[in-house]
């Protein structure tokens, strides 16, 4: 489950990824991520079929545990 901020601050990122890995065996789905999403962002992902945007956001929604790295940031 990702680690969230304390809910009486507000953080400067609404979602802040640091170094978010995911590896299954030999494969690396997830290849150490940095991202920063400030409050009030849209945000999209694109890329090809298996270039890993739904094990980013299974990551973030704490479906999945990363292999390294940390998704924080406020409650949304």
């Amino acid at each position: 489950m990702p680690k969230w901020g304390p809910s009486g601050g507000r953080e400067r990122n609404a979602i802040r990824l640091h170094a978010l890995r995911k590896s299954l065996g030999d494969l690396e789905g997830v290849p150490g991520i940095e991202l920063g999403i400030g409050h009030g962002e849209f945000f999209s992902m694109r890329g090809p079929s298996g270039s890993g945007r739904t094990a980013v956001l299974r990551l973030v929604a704490g479906f999945e545990t990363a292999t390294s790295g940390t998704a924080s940031g406020s409650r949304i």
